[in-house]
């Protein structure tokens, strides 16, 4: 059963000008993963696109479930508003096209072993089951793992921008509402 609002909005005012934005942003950002551990300066890697971004924290690597960060940099009434989007899904799905299919696959095959088997049906049952709920029991906790790493990710962000973060919902019509303020004390 797949959760509703996966993909979280969030609104970062900043004191700052959008070309302001943009520049931090970019001080802070190497295009590759090798190139941002090699400097300290540096802490994201990823892609800068006008006022457009694709970013990852260096503490994740490319081949890891990290939580990444889409967003954009507009300017309203003197100040930069930047528009993140994070996503989780994108890592879990990875993760259930490989863990479902082996697992239960090799649970069911345990499972007809165990019934050929005379002896000890009842071990090979129980290792049977373990393996068939086994990823079903990792998707929920890595689900609530990515959502504690994805919100830590936003805040992180906010304060490297010296801004002031909002969670932003979208209902079921579409429209968006703010559901939560966290704010961040200014550099």
């Amino acid at each position: 059963m797949k959760e509703e609002n996966v993909s979280q909005l969030f609104s970062i005012q900043t004191h700052l000008t959008a070309p302001d934005v943009l520049d931090r942003i970019e001080r802070v950002t190497a295009s590759e993963f090798q190139e941002a551990t090699r400097s300290p300066e540096y802490k994201y890697y990823g892609t800068i696109t006008g006022t457009a971004f694709h970013l990852c924290n260096k503490k994740y690597g490319p081949y890891s479930s990290g939580p990444w960060i889409k967003g954009e940099v507009s300017q309203s009434g003197g100040r930069a508003v930047v528009t993140i989007e994070t996503e989780i899904e994108e890592q879990l799905e990875m993760v259930t096209k490989i863990l479902y299919p082996v697992l239960i696959a090799f649970g069911l095959l345990v499972m007809v072993v165990g019934l050929t088997t005379p002896e000890h049906r009842q071990i090979y049952a129980a290792v049977a089951a373990a393996l068939i709920a086994s990823p079903f029991v990792f998707v929920a906790v890595a689900r609530h793992f990515l959502k504690s790493m994805q919100g830590d990710e936003v805040k992180q962000f906010g304060k490297l921008l010296s801004g002031e973060v909002r969670q932003i919902v979208r209902d079921s019509e579409g429209t968006e509402r703010q559901r939560q303020e966290v704010k961040l004390a200014k550099r």
